[in-house]
């Protein structure tokens, strides 16, 4: 703030004396040690004051003992020739209730441009705050508000998903196990099989999606085991010997190591379920023969995970959903599937503090790109 050359004391007090009678502001003159020489009629209201009184009285004695250091600091830097913009101070009325200051100093010099008093205005903006609290709080508390809204709605979602997901699968269970226990002497061999071939099947379903839901019920409540130091190689390594096993038999998987990847510090299970699902998606949705391809390679502070697929793609516009629990693509027709896949993968990624993008194109495959941070 800007400087003022100034008068003797004296004549700034008959000058502004209507001034500082009048004014509603808290207006001090102090000398450099902090003292009061004039003061406005609110000062002497405020602290309890009289003409007697108040040059005996500095800054230091109107301020609660947290505050001085600071205030000292203030003054300091306004001799020193600093500019202070506005800033806010708690001080103490006489009978020792506190109340918020807005306040603004500007440095007085003299004729030779000497530092020589300090002018101090002070604004009571204890209501002032109190309202602005008042509209935080209630600000948070409509956000807090909508998220539960937001939330209770999500969680009813998915519960008429997982009741709708789990009744198709329990349905076929009931129809086999119906026609058996009607049919059972009158069927053939191979008809039973395959019937129970059915059964199987679905019961395999129905343990998959509880799988599913338990992981993202446990990484969205914060329920793991502390972090382990994980061969990412090697758990690469067998959940590909697993999926060989079963969905990628005829699928030609590659695996592309770049560079030495050490031990990553995570959560294991989780981190199986992440590079599973990726890959177990990118074999389901392509078509035999058809090559997926997996990357692992470190990059500076963080470890790179891609699988890149030919299979049916994703069409843009529902590329924002995918990750969603129980969505599934308008593309993949008869292909069977609970949708629950990839929002497993984004669960075990957020729980690592990692960032997951996707990229694809209908009818030429999609590349899943996972970055996790090295701790």
């Amino acid at each position: 703030m800007p400087t003022i050359n100034s008068p003797p004391t004296q004549a700034i007090i008959l000058r502004y004396g209507a001034l500082l009678e009048q004014a509603r502001d808290l207006i001090t003159v102090m000398n450099l040690d902090g003292y009061y020489i004039a003061a406005s009629r609110t000062v002497k209201e405020v602290f309890g004051l009289s003409d007697e009184t108040l040059t005996s009285f500095s800054y230091r004695n109107v301020l609660p003992p947290d505050e001085i250091a600071k205030a000292e600091a203030v003054y300091k830097r306004l001799i020193g020739g600093e500019d202070i913009p506005t800033y806010e101070r708690t001080f103490l009325r006489h009978d020792g209730v506190p109340f918020i200051g807005e306040v603004n100093v500007t440095l007085i010099r003299d004729e030779k441009g000497n530092p020589h008093e300090i002018l101090s205005i002070i604004r009571d903006i204890t209501e002032r705050k109190r309202i602005e609290n008042e509209l935080l709080e209630k600000r948070l508390l409509d956000v807090r508000l909508q998220k539960e809204q937001e939330l209770s709605q999500m969680r009813a979602d998915l519960l008429m998903k997982i009741n709708h997901e789990f009744r198709t699968p329990l349905a076929i269970i009931n129809t086999y196990v119906s026609l058996m226990e009607r049919h059972f002497e009158r069927l053939s061999s191979e008809r039973r099989n395959e019937y129970l071939v059915n059964v199987r099947d679905n019961v395999h379903r129905i343990s998959d999606m509880l799988d599913d839901l338990y992981v993202i019920y446990q990484t969205q409540s914060g329920f793991h085991k502390e972090r382990e130091l994980v061969n990412m190689v090697k758990l690469t390594e067998d959940t590909v010997a697993q999926l060989i096993s079963t969905e990628g038999s005829e699928h030609d998987i590659v695996m592309n190591i770049q560079g030495t990847i050490p031990p990553f510090l995570g959560y294991e299970r989780l981190l199986w379920y992440m590079a599973y699902n990726v890959l177990h998606n990118a074999v389901y949705y392509s078509a035999p023969e058809s090559q997926v391809t997996i990357t692992l390679r470190c990059e500076v502070n963080k470890l790179v995970f891609i699988v890149r697929d030919h299979g049916i793609g994703i069409a843009e516009h529902e590329q924002g959903r995918i990750f969603e629990p129980f969505f599934r693509g308008e593309n993949v027709g008869v292909i069977e599937g609970t949708g629950l896949g990839l929002s497993v993968v984004q669960e075990a990624v957020r729980a690592h503090e990692g960032i997951l993008t996707l990229e694809s194109e209908l009818g030429v495959g999609t590349t899943v790109i996972i970055m996790l941070p090295v701790q």
